[in-house]
């Protein structure tokens, strides 16, 4: 599905998404994929469903999709890497899905890892990713292996695992442990700070899990492709950390509010109108520490924040 009027049709008859892939040949595009502006048009009698949204979009669009999937029980597998502050803990997307989509009763899945989908488009590459469902739901464990089928190929590879929330937050942490990088890369602080940061923030991400109280395995976060393996390339290449180069270069800013400017202006200037969660997790990950009076036990999420949030005005 696409949001712009008229995009669909030009996707379909070109054959390609020209603003993403450029350099593609056009009609690249698989035999029996389209693409629509029609919500309805879009998820009517699917069996599976991909939920690709950008973050901050991610409500204004489940309100859309709700009527689309009243009473439905096809499964959701969400790309969506966002982290919201609910009432005392920290939400992950699969709860704001199933909060938003009233009447809808399938599974929620996650999927994540370290993935550059220019790469991806590419003959000779190669992309690992972990399929997440919610421990003990029957349910999700079957969709979860339907969704495996779907994705695995000679050049995709996929796992299975039943720690929905641990890859979730994983998802949405290294984008804040990525602006870290960047905070030392734009300080030129050289490559040995950085390894270091890698390493503090995948030390902290179980570690904001037990003090918000939410259930993961540790394992998710050091073994998984949903773990390590987002967190070192989002940390090495991710469009964040270069964000945060820049963001930095820019000098302590002087309040929360000319902190959130200076963010959406580099956004627009180095993304050409992509939206990126980053440092809209690094708030809820900070807000949620807070609120648990545990900002001292991850020091690193705490740091980021204070740099990109606070500046000269703290």
């Amino acid at each position: 599905m696409v949001s712009q009027r008229g995009g669909g049709k030009k996707i379909n008859v070109e054959g390609t998404h020209v603003g993403y892939f450029p350099q593609r040949e056009r009609g690249w595009l698989l035999e029996g994929i389209s693409a629509t502006a029609d919500l309805a048009a879009a998820v009517s009698g699917a069996e599976l469903l991909i939920l690709a949204v950008p973050s901050n979009f991610l409500e204004g669009f489940l309100e859309r999709l709700r009527p689309c999937l009243d009473q439905s029980s096809v499964p959701i597998l969400s790309l969506v890497k966002g982290l919201r502050v609910g009432k005392g803990v920290p939400e992950t997307t699969s709860a704001v899905v199933r909060g938003a989509l009233r009447g809808w009763k399938g599974p929620t899945l996650a999927l994540g890892g370290g993935n550059i989908y220019s790469e991806m488009m590419q003959e000779d590459s190669f992309a690992e990713a972990t399929i997440a469902y919610e421990g003990g739901s029957e349910s999700g464990r079957a969709a979860a292996s339907r969704f495996q089928t779907l994705l695995n190929s000679p050049r995709m590879h996929t796992t299975v695992r039943d720690d929905l929330v641990g890859v979730e937050l994983a998802g949405a942490l290294k984008n804040v442990v990525s602006l870290a990088c960047g905070f030392a890369k734009g300080l030129e602080m050289g490559a040995n700070t950085q390894a270091a940061v890698l390493r503090a923030g995948l030390r902290e991400m179980p570690r904001f899990a037990r003090a918000c109280g939410l259930p993961v395995r540790p394992e998710t976060f050091s073994l998984e492709a949903a773990g390590v393996g987002d967190l070192f390339l989002t940390c090495s290449v991710g469009r964040g950390q270069r964000l945060a180069a820049a963001f930095v270069q820019g000098g302590p800013v002087a309040s929360p509010d000319d902190a959130v400017s200076r963010w959406a202006r580099l956004e627009s200037e180095f993304l050409g109108g992509m939206k990126i969660p980053d440092w809209h997790n690094a708030r809820a990950a900070y807000e949620s520490l807070r609120r648990v009076g545990c900002t001292e036990c991850c020091p690193l999420l705490t740091a980021v924040h204070t740099i990109g949030f606070v500046g000269s005005a703290g």
